[in-house]
């Protein structure tokens, strides 16, 4: 509960029936009491006007009183206020290491270029050079499986007949060999021996002498030209003495090979000669054996071998595409012309949506790293004044962590009225401020909030005042206060004092007449701190005594002077 809270229009009048009630003193109207008489006091029943008053006590407290922390999480780099420090809202309080939000910042910048350049890249549409790529590959294809499923083509068909052709003819020719290879292999045979054997025995005389008849011929012509030589240069040499110069030196030139083939002629054979004789012997009997047998059965296995890889060649290219060839075939050629139709229409209506949300998401991330880096500067968020400051540079802010108080320059004062007034308090009530710390000068103010529910525990509900403009200006937050709130007000009502009202049951005055009391039920209204208004009961002049603890109905009674 704020502050202790009175009542100052305290009922007296019903504590001092309460006190009556308690002296053991009962009422007695027996005719038979001894009548006694008192001293007494009274005052009439009179007209004035009248007021109720509710007056509380509570602190002053600003009305926007609060913390400052941060949003974001990092190290304080600059505190700019202290404080007692005077900030207008916006100002610039502390500063925070920015870092890591400006490197967050560019990521997320770089994030919403790609992003951006997806969408692009779909609203683009496709790359001529893919889809026309992707086109011949899907005809390709397509005239793949096509070919297959046509069969052969008649060029293959007609290479790989003309294969086995000549691979049958060639089994045929070594299995039977012609009789003209076998005659030439034999005279092959026969002209070797027939040249080993002359390299053995040496040149015949006719065969020397027809060597010598050769040398001779070639002096002869070698003489020839050197006469024509010296007639056609004796004139002066030229054209012509040149032409028959080179004439000679030919006809040298036989005379020597004509020397040489008789030399050769009449040496004896040497082993080299004698073995390269014989060697073409051999390899002229080896061939006729060839001939006659050409294959051994290795060999002819080998070559029915490749008779039958021909005779599968040209099955191959009668039909060179099976069952499962042509399936597959079939699957690439659609395959292609899925990636043509893909490549011509590379992007759906869903990756296009799906492009701009990532735009939007990446936009969105820029946003907020822009946020997050403006939430490394704090700035105040309303006008004030700094009261407490909690941080210092090199501390870390977090959103856990308070680094300032701040208070405003507006103040309230919150009361706590008891559930039995709070009917009598509305907004917009004027109230009277009071503080000791002040001298007492009372100050304007106005209930600006009456809260709509009460308190379970303390059977009382808030009530906020709030001053004036000058009275804003002088009191602080912290400050105790006493608040008077005026109530209802009464124009000439009927009204005695408090202490003449007795509380035991039924209100009740004790009424003045002929020297004696009586005892008068009376129905009270409006009450102040020292009054009561009686609204049935009594009537203007009746004197009523203020002295009522001791009384009883029918006392005699005596009017003190004075």
């Amino acid at each position: 509960m704020l502050g202790g809270a009175r009542f100052s229009a305290i009922v007296t009048a019903f504590t001092l029936a309460t006190v009556a009630c308690g002296s053991g003193q009962a009422l007695s109207t027996s005719p038979t009491a001894t009548a006694r008489e008192n001293s007494i006091r009274v005052v009439p029943a009179k007209r004035a006007d009248l007021s109720r008053v509710l007056s509380y006590t509570g602190d002053v407290k600003s009305r926007s009183a609060l913390t400052v922390i941060s949003r974001g999480t990092g190290r304080v780099e600059k505190v700019l206020v202290d404080v007692g420090s005077t900030v207008r809202a916006g100002d610039t309080l502390i500063e925070l290491d920015t870092e890591q939000s400006q490197l967050t910042l560019r990521q997320a910048e770089a994030g919403l270029t790609a992003a951006r350049a997806r969408l692009a890249s779909i609203q683009g549409g496709a790359r001529p050079e893919q889809v026309a790529q992707a086109e011949g590959n899907a005809r390709a294809a397509r005239s793949r499986y096509e070919s297959l499923k046509s069969g052969g083509r008649p060029e293959h068909v007609a290479q790989a007949t003309a294969n086995l052709n000549s691979a049958r003819q060639r089994l045929d020719s070594l299995k039977n060999p012609r009789p003209e290879i076998i005659a030439v292999a034999d005279a092959a045979v026969a002209a070797a021996e027939a040249r080993l054997l002359a390299l053995k025995k040496g040149p015949t005389a006719e065969q020397i002498r027809a060597a010598e008849i050769g040398v001779e011929n070639a002096r002869n012509a070698l003489y020839s030209m050197q006469v024509q030589r010296d007639s056609a240069c004796s004139r002066g040499g030229g054209f012509g003495c040149d032409g028959a110069q080179a004439q000679v030196l030919s006809a040298e030139a036989a005379v020597r090979q004509a020397e040489q083939q008789v030399k050769i002629l009449t040496a004896p054979p040497t082993a080299e000669n004698l073995a390269q004789a014989q060697a073409g012997v051999d390899v002229a009997r080896q061939q006729a054996k060839v001939a006659r047998e050409p294959l051994s059965a290795q060999d002819l296995a080998a070559t029915e071998n490749v008779v039958r890889q021909a005779e599968s060649g040209l099955a191959l290219a009668r039909n060179p595409a099976s069952a499962w060839d042509l399936e597959g075939a079939k699957a690439q050629a659609e395959a292609a012309e899925a990636a043509y139709r893909l490549a011509a229409q590379p992007y759906t209506a869903q990756d296009l949506e799906t492009a701009e949300a990532q735009v939007a998401q990446a936009e969105a991330q820029v946003d907020l790293a822009k946020l997050q880096l403006k939430e490394m500067t704090i700035t105040a968020p309303v006008a004030g004044q700094v009261s407490e400051k909690m941080t210092v540079v090199g501390a870390m802010a977090s959103p856990q962590t308070p680094l300032l108080s701040l208070v405003g320059s507006d103040v309230e004062i919150s009361l706590a009225v008891e559930e039995a007034q709070i009917g009598r308090v509305r907004v917009g009530q004027t109230a009277r401020i009071t503080v000791a710390a002040l001298g007492g000068d009372p100050i304007a103010g106005k209930i600006t909030v009456v809260a709509p529910t009460v308190d379970t525990r303390t059977r009382t509900a808030v009530v906020k005042v709030v001053p004036d403009q000058v009275g804003a200006t002088l009191l602080r937050a912290g400050m105790f206060a006493q608040v008077a709130i005026d109530g209802e007000e009464r124009d000439s009502a009927l009204v005695v004092p408090k202490t003449a009202v007795t509380a035991d049951g039924q209100p009740a005055v004790f009424v003045v007449s002929e020297g004696s009391v009586r005892r008068v039920p009376i129905q009270v209204g409006l009450q102040d701190r020292d009054q009561v208004e009686v609204l049935s009961g009594l009537k203007d002049g009746d004197q009523v005594a203020i002295d009522s603890a001791t009384l009883r109905d029918g006392d005699r009674v005596a009017v003190a002077k004075g």
